[in-house]
């Protein structure tokens, strides 16, 4: 049954029927080529082809970029993934990510620093057995895209370089009008930024 949620973005409990809003050809189990592209890159990280340690998802404001990824693909990834999702702000996104961390993995010492967390995780240090990898989401990253900091010298930046893929992965939701500071922050984290294999847009929903 479709529910509409207006200007609410769509969530984990919208997944039975979520799948079906989505365009184009569907797989077996029915999963659109836009959710298997980051499935593949996500659950089949092992593959050198496919190994993306920061991708991108962007699009304009009101596409369901939230929608996509909370009610599409995170529901697709299986239980041996754990991912964190942080909404961005302008002004506190780091601490966001690294509260929301140490709120989540409870063996996280309270006084570590970001880039410490990140280089520990991409270790495979304080992830729980039970997963063989950790997925950060950070939604609305425009916001953190416009606080106009040197981004190689951010905290940020920092911690995301330990990003390998296999351990540790990232996946950043922007609005496309922002694409000349993704393109800087790619720089910064002296990655390539390239739509179809680690970036993907995504049109009005």
């Amino acid at each position: 049954m479709f529910l509409p949620k207006g200007l609410r973005s769509y969530s984990a409990e919208d997944a039975d029927f979520f799948l079906d809003l989505l365009p184009g050809p569907r797989d077996r189990d029915g999963l659109t080529e836009s959710i298997l592209f980051w499935k593949r890159r996500i659950c089949e990280s092992s593959r050198f082809e496919a190994k993306v340690p920061v991708g991108i998802i962007f699009g304009p404001s009101g596409s369901g970029k939230s929608s996509f990824v909370k009610a599409g693909l995170l529901s697709n990834i299986g239980d041996d993934i754990l991912f964190v999702y942080v909404e961005a702000t302008a002004v506190d996104t780091e601490a966001r990510i690294l509260k929301s961390f140490t709120q989540t993995l409870e063996s996280v010492p309270d006084d570590i620093s970001l880039p410490e967390l990140f280089r520990g995780l991409s270790k495979g240090t304080w992830t729980p057995n039970k997963y063989r990898k950790i997925l950060l989401v950070i939604d609305q990253f425009e916001q953190r895209l416009s606080q106009g900091d040197h981004f190689p010298s951010s905290q940020l930046v920092k911690a995301l370089r330990h990003c390998e893929g296999e351990n540790l992965q990232c996946l950043l939701l922007s609005r496309d009008d922002f694409m000349m500071a993704i393109s800087r922050f790619f720089d910064a984290l002296e990655m390539d930024f390239r739509e179809g294999e680690n970036a993907q847009a995504i049109d009005l929903f």
